[in-house]
């Protein structure tokens, strides 16, 4: 599976690479953001700090049509293991973003 449906870009933006180009880059700078946010929080005692930036991340990624990153973030907002569970999660998180983020470059909608 693609990092990102780019079907879903299109629906969302009518088809206007332009509109998609700065959809990217505003999805990009406000992920880099939260993924700061959630790697501050990771082993925190603040939960709910963590659950709600995962919350906000899922909605961005399945905007964007970023499926397999939003279904990590979904776990991210539901998760109640151990520290270890955790911090790999968001070693997932980090992985599959940066899959997004290379694969946004790679079809010309983020420079």
């Amino acid at each position: 599976q693609l990092p990102v449906d780019l079907s879903q870009l299109d629906a969302l933006t009518d088809g206007d690479k332009e509109m998609q180009k700065e959809f990217a880059t505003l999805f990009t700078e406000q992920s880099d953001k939260i993924i700061k946010i959630l790697e501050d929080n990771c082993l925190s005692k603040d939960k709910a700090a963590w659950t709600e930036t995962a919350h906000k991340f899922k909605g961005s990624c399945g905007s964007a049509g970023a499926h397999i990153l939003h279904k990590l973030c979904d776990q991210a907002e539901h998760f109640n293991g151990t520290p270890a569970e955790q911090a790999d999660l968001l070693i997932k998180i980090k992985d599959e973003y940066n899959r997004v983020k290379a694969y946004l470059a790679e079809t010309g909608l983020l420079s």
